[in-house]
């Protein structure tokens, strides 16, 4: 109407920052309701799933039920199982939860005139984060405990409560998962050194600090020369070591300093571990819990199936694809592939060329701390891996990028997006069975489905489904409630799905009988207490020779009752 003038006030700048903030929460909510219970990976899910009953059911943690996780995700799962029901859908909702408190964390973390970038950050977090691979692992919570350590990091100062919370994180960290608790304590430990504003002790006095520097420098470097390669080690592991020495030889604090820093971190660290080792004092299994996240745990990574590995194969084939332009999908899926393989040293460049011109803007949590936790994605070279640290390393990028120019966080802030974007469209929601061509090209599969299996809540791929049925069906002919099977050498989804005891400890033979002394173990079984059915997965990557032998006992017991591509199964007589 003529003369009608409507006055709006200029929101707020915390106003503007709750809209941005809710906007990303809901963004990073839809694709964790779009995703959470597509797909699976049933070995992982049985091995958590089943060790979680078991422990709920009454027996004792790594006394008679073996687990190489310290321990809490045992925990977090089986109060999972017994909140919301005995069904593998049920230990999705604490991933969600974590998602969720990652992304909240990211936001948190950015300065307040940065919101889009921060909103972008959570945004991409979660599309590059636990919808890739929606599964029960330690992983995730350990992810979303370390962006809650860096936002703690970012928001308050030296103060004992701080450091006290921060080592509370970190020991929690480790007992989730213990490899990604070291590498979370050498980014806390390298951020509070390198930022500590008394940085000017000389000669013995800043002692301390280097004998710090040099007792991280010294195992993450046999780390990476014992347990990678030299891609892994030029694309993950070179930044974090360069860091460290940059370090060495600058200024450091004074050993009084350093030593009350450590001293608070360490009781932080005491205090989360006080309710496992309660529990296994209580329970007598402090040694077995000691075996197994120790020589059992290290065992793992001496399969033959870790050797095989090498992200510079990944790099390799995906630039192929590139240049290969008569396919686009695959084109763009190559160089979204080249990208987060090469993420991590991007994030590690930047740190070291913002070191050299603006100290202040490296010296952050959020970028040293993930060039640090970008490690976790070496453990095993493939491309799944890279998942676990993308999210946290772009989110650094986003943060660092400004301080570089404008124009680079633009590009940042465009090439974050399209990676997310390729990674929902692609990627997201995508049966983990698919080979290793198909994922680099992003073949998309046929639309999951009701799994339709007792126990499982899930939509998974159909054919998948389908050979699961059947072999729940041949456990149920041939086996009655409360009698025993043994899946050789893991696949204990088997064991929840069909609601049958496992007769040992272990779950995965590969882990439970490394000694010829543990294969006589379950030879003795066998002959004296034998489980009703065994089955048997000839293919899987965790047969060892002393599996083969087990079957040899089981061939020479048992009678073959049927074949379920990939499993055979067997029947005592």
């Amino acid at each position: 109407m003529p003369g009608l003038q409507v006055t709006v006030s200029a929101p707020t700048k915390m106003g503007r920052s709750v809209l941005t903030s809710t906007i990303a929460m809901l963004l990073a909510g839809i694709l964790l309701y779009v995703y959470y219970d597509k797909t699976w990976y049933p070995p992982d899910e049985g091995n958590y799933a089943t060790v979680a009953e078991r422990v709920l059911n009454g027996e004792v943690l790594n006394q008679q039920v073996q687990d190489i996780h310290p321990g809490y995700v045992t925990f977090v799962n089986a109060a999972a199982l017994r909140i919301f029901g005995l069904d593998l859908l049920s230990m999705r909702y604490p991933l969600v939860l974590a998602a969720l408190v990652q992304a909240a964390a990211i936001l948190l973390v950015f300065p307040a005139d940065a919101r889009w970038r921060a909103a972008i950050a959570a945004v991409c977090a979660t599309a590059l984060g636990a919808i890739q691979f929606l599964n029960p692992t330690a992983h995730w919570p350990c992810l979303a405990f370390t962006t809650v350590l860096v936002a703690l990091l970012v928001r308050t100062r030296r103060s004992p409560g701080q450091l006290v919370a921060a080592g509370l994180l970190i020991g929690t960290i480790a007992l989730f998962r213990q490899l990604t608790g070291f590498f979370v304590g050498i980014g806390t430990l390298t951020y509070l050194l390198a930022s500590c504003r008394d940085a000017d002790a000389v000669g013995s006095q800043a002692r301390l600090a280097r004998v710090v520097l040099v007792a991280m420098i010294v195992p993450l470097s046999v780390y990476l020369i014992r347990e990678t390669d030299v891609s892994g080690i030029a694309l993950f592991g070179i930044w974090p070591l360069a860091l460290l020495l940059r370090l060495l030889f600058r200024p450091q604090p004074g050993n009084r300093a350093v030593a009350t820093l450590i001293g608070w971190i360490a009781a932080g660290i005491a205090l989360s571990a006080m309710p496992l080792l309660v529990y296994h004092l209580v329970h007598g299994s402090l040694g077995g819990w000691a075996n197994d996240i120790g020589p059992a745990a290290i065992a793992l990574t001496r399969l033959d199936f870790f050797q095989g590995t090498n992200f510079g194969a990944v790099v390799a084939q995906s630039l192929r694809q590139v240049f290969n332009g008569s396919d686009v999908p695959a084109a763009v899926n190559g160089l979204y592939w080249v990208v987060l393989s090469i993420l991590a040293a991007i994030n590690g460049v930047l740190v070291h060329y913002l070191l050299t011109r603006f100290t202040a803007t490296a010296i952050a949590p959020l970028p040293v701390m993930a060039v640090c936790y970008a490690v976790v994605s070496a453990h095993f070279q493939i491309p799944l891996y890279l998942y676990f640290s993308a999210g946290l390393t772009l989110a650094s990028i986003l943060w660092m990028a400004p301080a570089v120019s404008p124009g680079a966080a633009r590009v940042s802030a465009v090439g974050a997006l399209g990676l997310a974007s390729i990674a929902v469209i692609f990627h997201a929601g995508q049966p983990t069975s698919r080979p290793i061509h198909a994922v680099l090209r992003g073949d998309r599969y046929p639309a999951p489905q009701a799994a339709s299996l007792p126990h499982c809540s899930l939509t998974i791929d159909a054919a998948e489904a389908g050979t699961y049925r059947k072999v729940v069906e041949v456990i149920a002919a041939h086996t009655a409630d409360g009698e025993s099977i043994f899946a050789v050498p893991s696949n204990a989804e088997l064991y929840f799905l069909s609601q049958r005891q496992n007769p040992f400890p272990f779950y995965n033979t590969a882990l439970g009988v490394r000694t010829d002394a543990d294969v006589e173990q379950v030879r003795q079984v066998i002959r004296q207490r034998p489980p009703r059915l065994v089955a048997f997965n000839p293919r899987d990557k965790y047969n060892t020779p002393r599996s083969r032998q087990i079957m040899d006992e089981v061939r020479a017991r048992y009678v073959l009752v049927g074949r379920v591509d990939p499993f055979e199964v067997y029947v005592l007589p």
